[in-house]
């Protein structure tokens, strides 16, 4: 029986991860690859900034922890003009 077998398991263990490092955390993504789930969390506040964590699937541990996207809101564009 795999360690992680719906969404919310992964969600679960991803933000378990996710929670150590960052106070605020917003989920935009958990979705089954292959034998993997890739849950997605936008970590940041003021700018877009996404970290993807992918789990295997069967073990239940975290195969790879990237930060893949970050990016300054019009908001907060503007702020830094000033």
């Amino acid at each position: 029986m795999p360690a992680i077998s719906t969404a919310e398991e992964a969600i679960e263990k991803a933000e378990e991860l996710v929670s150590r490092y960052y106070p605020f955390k917003r989920l935009t993504k958990a979705l089954p690859e292959n034998l993997t789930w890739v849950v997605e969390f936008d970590i940041g506040v003021l700018e877009t900034s996404i970290v993807r964590i992918v789990l295997n699937a069967e073990t239940g541990k975290v195969q790879t922890y990237d930060k893949v996207e970050s990016h300054a809101s019009p908001v907060a564009r503007r702020h830094k003009k000033a």
